[in-house]
């Protein structure tokens, strides 16, 4: 009796571990490749060092380069400042490339660690580049939750344009799911249509760059809730000059993320996993012992 009930407690404290681990925001965009020349990379420029702390975009679903049961790349790098992930197909020759098309949209997808994503400095076609003939819109989602007050309350979201480009909000709305629901395979147009999110009023649908709009959430539970924002997007101004005439879609999962303690990083994960499967097989050696001290 005693070793099944730690049996049940080492699956429970296993499941909360890892789910503990999941990863607080999520996006997946939808691009339509509209340059004549096919392309061998998808780019998303993000603020910061990245480098340690992102996952998804091998498989299809948050990568347009590769087809069912492929794997593809998706590589980061840190110049300093920003850090540039990359999406491309699988291993070559021959290098798998997109071509042009005006009717089909293309999934990249992208996950991390902290409250937030880090602010999009740019997306990008390669070889086309980030010269205005690779740049699609590339806008951001925040959200500010009552993390240490009341766990019901209001929250605060942004969407802010961190690029050099100026673009306008075609449609933006808000869905509200349990957190437990959270996973980047449904932040699309299959699992999540445009059409099925709340309206959000947007005070001044342009941003230029650095700016913002602000609105706000009414009650969200961040222990049980997460939030999933839909963003369309257009360039605009003086950048309709720009290559790209389509639109930008791109849906923003966030749930709550508290940091993790010193210890909890991955090697004290792993270090206390190691104590609790030891602490099993000794329990349950013990007990075959004694069954089979009492046989004799």
């Amino acid at each position: 009796m005693r070793s099944k009930s730690l049996i049940i407690l080492l699956s429970a404290a296993l499941v909360f571990l890892f789910t503990t681990m999941a990863f607080p925001w999520m996006i997946n965009k939808d691009e339509y490749q509209t340059l004549v020349t096919p392309q061998s990379n998808f780019e998303m420029v993000l603020e910061g060092n990245q480098t340690t702390q992102l996952d998804y975009g091998f498989y299809q679903g948050t990568n347009a380069f590769v087809l069912f049961g492929q794997h593809g790349n998706r590589t980061q790098s840190f110049d300093g400042t920003n850090t540039t992930i990359s999406w491309t197909g699988p291993p070559g020759p021959p290098v798998e490339t997109i071509p042009k098309s005006d009717t089909v949209r293309r999934h990249f997808g992208i996950g991390g660690i902290g409250q937030n994503p880090p602010k999009i400095k740019a997306e990008y076609w390669t070889p086309a580049d980030s010269s205005d003939s690779g740049l699609v819109p590339a806008p951001t989602v925040m959200s500010i939750l009552p993390l240490f007050t009341s766990p019901v309350g209001t929250a605060s979201a942004i969407i802010g344009n961190y690029s050099d480009d100026q673009w306008s909000i075609v449609k933006a709305g808000y869905r509200i799911i349990p957190v437990e629901a959270l996973n980047i395979d449904i932040l699309n147009r299959n699992f999540m249509p445009p059409d099925t999110f709340i309206s959000i009023t947007i005070t001044d649908s342009v941003l230029v760059p650095n700016d913002v709009d602000t609105f706000t959430l009414t009650s969200v539970d961040v222990r049980d809730d997460a939030v999933v924002f839909f963003i369309e997007a257009k360039f605009s101004g003086p950048d309709t000059t720009n290559t790209y005439k389509e639109t930008t879609r791109e849906w923003f999962g966030l749930r709550q993320w508290t940091a993790p303690t010193p210890f909890l990083s991955s090697y004290g994960i792993a270090f206390l996993v190691l104590i609790l499967l030891a602490t099993a097989w000794f329990v349950l050696s013990r007990r075959k012992v004694r069954t089979t001290g009492s046989a004799a």
